[in-house]
């Protein structure tokens, strides 16, 4: 589940951060996904990225939901 931080950001946020996510999983089998490239489309460090999400299960799960 997102953090607090990450559903008070505008729709617009969330929405890019979501979509290089979806790029992501589309490109590489999950098992090969990488938050590093999540971050580098999305445009965001690493660290921020920590902040909305506990990790590479947490965007794919709310992502696919």
């Amino acid at each position: 589940m997102p953090s607090k931080t990450f559903l008070q950001l505008p729709k617009a946020k969330q929405t890019g951060i979501l979509y290089s996510a979806t790029l992501e999983f589309i490109a590489n089998p999950y098992e090969t996904a990488s938050v590093v490239r999540i971050c580098q489309q999305a445009g965001i460090p690493r660290a921020t990225f920590y902040s909305y999400f506990s990790g590479l299960a947490d965007i794919f799960t709310h992502t696919y939901n």
